[in-house]
């Protein structure tokens, strides 16, 4: 019956409407022993086996993001699902990394001769990024996948999934399976139709739902198993080196409610949970459309670290811009044809590169896997080239090449333009060759 019903929870979750759920409170439930010893906070996922290094504890606060006051409960914050206001970074790669021990040299050996030997690699943003040496999400009993040849993510985000659905089932047995829906195509960019889900650290997880119900449906106090999901949560939040989580306001209510009367200590609560307002920074956030099902973000220390070293090696394709017109969609983007190397100077910003060489902010932080505005003087960075035109442009004859030309009529051959180096007309330089 579930092959049946399945799919269409796919196009269900795509066509999820903007408006808030509207979710009655919770009915009593039996409080749950609390967890014992200190609560670890943003803890990075252990290799198998091995029980999770504690970074943060519950009573350790997050930094404060520079966005303004908590948005009230009812208020609808300025973020989407592609925003990386809010990150914190991905914090440091192990020691062990290849990002830290590889030379500039054998990264790119590796990278045009043996990429596979530098494991996964999410290069660039979440929303504008491409997946190196993805990794498929397993088969198991423990959850099932609406999509497998869309569910490629890092090894990390593979790991921190895994691990969170595995403390499920260890504290509840015979939990049914988990639905899983896109984490990023085989090798990230555009996927359809998110705006996220490009660099191999998305994941978009059904709730757990009580006995009978639908996959991927709206989340009410009345339909979810609470107990499930808020261990799904707990275990990503204390577990794994989560970035955001992004979960409807409604849901987050009925959530934070019970994990209160379930003995969680209010101040870890009100650290996580965005709905309680007295933490912006909170990694449960609330964006339109995720009241059918979680949308994890993680952090990879590791891949995102490989990521920086080979960006320059590789292009970012860019999502189409969408704009409506008469009912139809149309691309309208010009297409980067290579790269120039630039060494910035002191006194220049993004604005004024891109503007000095006819490109966008956009294109460089892309270009560059750049998270925000800032750059630094000396460092080389690739600054996109337009696409040559179609038909090159025929080149100016001067007076004394037409006299020339005359006075050589029964001699033909190609004609010289007074620039000796010029490319014949339909040669395309050397930007457009990359």
């Amino acid at each position: 019956m579930f092959r049946w019903a399945f799919p269409g929870a796919i196009g269900l979750l795509a066509l999820t409407g903007c408006a808030s759920a509207q979710v009655r409170p919770a009915p009593s439930v039996p409080p749950q022993a609390p967890s014992p010893g200190p609560v670890t906070l943003l803890a990075p996922v252990p290799a198998p086996g091995q029980p999770p290094p504690g970074l943060l504890t519950a009573s350790a606060k997050l930094p404060a993001l520079e966005s303004g006051p908590a948005p009230a409960h009812d208020e609808e914050p300025a973020l989407d699902d592609d925003d990386e206001i809010g990150s914190h970074g991905p914090g440091a790669a192990p020691a062990t990394s290849l990002a830290l021990t590889l030379s500039d040299a054998e990264v790119e050996r590796r990278f045009r001769h043996d990429p596979a030997s530098l494991g996964s690699a999410s290069v660039g943003l979440a929303h504008a990024g491409v997946l190196l040496n993805g990794v498929q999400m397993p088969t198991s009993d423990r959850w099932r996948l609406a999509d497998p040849a869309h569910a490629w993510g890092t090894q990390e985000t593979v790991d921190n999934l895994v691990h969170c659905i595995d403390r499920v089932n260890q504290r509840f047995p015979g939990t049914p399976p988990l639905n899983i829906g896109h984490l990023s195509a085989r090798t990230g960019g555009h996927l359809n139709p998110h705006k996220s889900h490009q660099s191999g650290r998305d994941a978009d997880v059904g709730y757990y739902y009580k006995a009978g119900t639908r996959p991927f449906i709206h989340a009410t106090a009345e339909n979810l198993d609470l107990p499930r999901t808020w261990a799904l949560v707990k275990a990503a939040v204390t577990e794994t080196t989560i970035d955001m989580i992004f979960m409807d306001q409604a849901v987050q209510r009925v959530l934070a409610d019970y994990a209160a009367r379930a003995g969680e200590d209010p101040a870890f609560l009100d650290q996580i949970f965005q709905v309680r307002g007295k933490n912006a920074a909170a990694p449960i956030r609330h964006i339109h459309g995720h009241d059918n099902h979680i949308h994890f973000r993680w952090h990879n220390p590791g891949a995102e670290a490989m990521g920086q070293r080979v960006a320059r090696f590789v292009v970012i394709p860019r999502a189409p811009a969408r704009r409506h017109d008469g009912g139809g969609v149309i691309a309208a983007r010009a297409e980067v044809a290579g790269y120039a190397q630039i060494r910035a100077r002191s006194g220049d910003t993004l604005v004024i590169l891109a503007r000095r060489y006819g490109t966008t902010v956009e294109e460089i932080q892309r270009a560059n896997s750049l998270p925000g505005n800032a750059i630094r003087a000396g460092i080389v960075y690739r600054i996109p080239q337009k696409q040559a035109p179609r038909h090159a442009a025929k080149p100016t004859i001067t007076r004394v090449a037409q006299r020339n030309k005359a006075q050589r009529p029964t001699k033909p051959g190609p004609l010289l333009t007074p620039r000796a180096h010029a490319k014949p007309a339909g040669k395309p330089g050397p930007a457009a060759q990359n």
